[in-house]
């Protein structure tokens, strides 16, 4: 992807949900994207199917999937390896696992805090999830996720909520809040950021440990997310403080800090080759893109609302949003901007 050909990049609004989207992420191989929406449902539909298909006025598109949710949809995460593979968290404490082949629930566990952020291990056999325990981000849980679920707890009211609580590792942080956690591509490492002093802890997570290897400190307010490039090589950091930091994970060190506007960045989006990264900001109603490795400001996109998700697929230049609600039809769109 070379980044004078941005200019002819084209986007195109996909009807998706009745309600407004708040959750984006395409599943590994980059054929499928989920939407989730305030309605309880995530959607799961096929680039391709997307890019060739003509809408009729006032249709939504044709969608693969819908899962529906029994409590208000905070969090979903395709498995990093396995592409029909879909968790999703909900306001009720409870994990779901899906198979996004069939639209079936594999399973729903109750984990004891409400989801705010997942965040897979690389290979696949656990996820790691921040949740809220009271009133703050104080709690991860580490459950182990299989395809098929070892054992079941029968209710009445629900036959297919596996008992894996015996199995997850839970860990508390009392005087610390977390904000958001996320796994280094190769699994080594788990990145935390956390609320007091504003800093990105580094840890070790080979064996487990979790023993405390650096501490990133590069903001003056409350961070609020944390994403690590394909290759893993970087780490952009958005924060309160109007500021998106970057740092070279090899030296643990800062390479720059973009802070052109007022807005705090919300969320980034690292392209598929890592080259490039994409982020959008509060009250803003556009979308940014640097250059990884120096900063630099390659490319504004104007979008007509402020963007309420951001992902780039994995595989090809495709970068998908949200947040557009077709006036027309009071639905809230996909958006994907692609080369012609």
């Amino acid at each position: 992807m070379v980044a004078a050909s941005f200019d002819s990049f084209k986007s195109r609004d996909h009807k998706a949900h009745k309600s407004k989207i708040h959750l984006l992420q395409w599943n590994c191989t980059g054929k499928l994207i989920a939407t989730g929406a305030a309605d309880r449902t995530i959607r799961t539909w096929q680039t391709e199917g997307l890019s060739r298909h003509t809408q009729a006025h006032g249709k939504p598109e044709p969608y693969e999937r819908t899962l529906k949710h029994t409590a208000d949809l905070l969090v979903l995460h395709w498995h990093p390896s396995e592409p029909f593979l879909l968790l999703s968290g909900t306001r009720d404490k409870r994990l779901w696992l899906w198979d996004a082949t069939s639209g079936a629930q594999k399973w729903a566990v109750n984990i004891g805090i409400e989801p705010t952020t997942l965040a897979w291990g690389p290979s696949g056999s656990e996820v790691a999830v921040l949740g809220t325990d009271k009133v703050a981000n104080d709690t991860v849980c580490f459950v182990p996720v299989a395809s098929k679920p070892v054992s079941f707890r029968k209710e009445t009211h629900n036959d297919n909520e596996v008992n894996v609580a015996q199995r997850i590792r839970t860990e508390t942080f009392e005087d610390n809040e977390v904000l958001d956690i996320k796994f280094s591509q190769d699994g080594t490492l788990l990145f935390r950021a956390t609320f007091n002093g504003n800093i990105v802890e580094v840890l070790e997570y080979t064996n487990r440990t979790g023993q405390l290897l650096h501490n990133l400190r590069g903001h003056v307010m409350q961070l609020t997310s944390l994403t690590v490039s394909p290759d893993d090589k970087w780490l952009a950091v958005c924060a309160a403080d109007a500021m998106l930091t970057m740092w070279n994970l090899d030296t643990m060190t800062n390479l720059w800090a973009f802070t052109r506007t007022d807005a705090a960045p919300t969320c980034a989006t690292f392209s598929h080759d890592s080259q490039y990264v994409a982020f959008c900001q509060e009250r803003e109603k556009t979308i940014r893109i640097l250059d990884t490795a120096s900063g630099a400001h390659l490319h504004t996109i104007s979008t007509p609302e402020v963007p309420s998700g951001l992902a780039w697929n994995p595989k090809s230049s495709i970068l998908a949003w949200s947040g557009y609600v077709d006036g027309r039809t009071d639905y809230c769109c996909l958006t994907l901007w692609a080369p012609p």
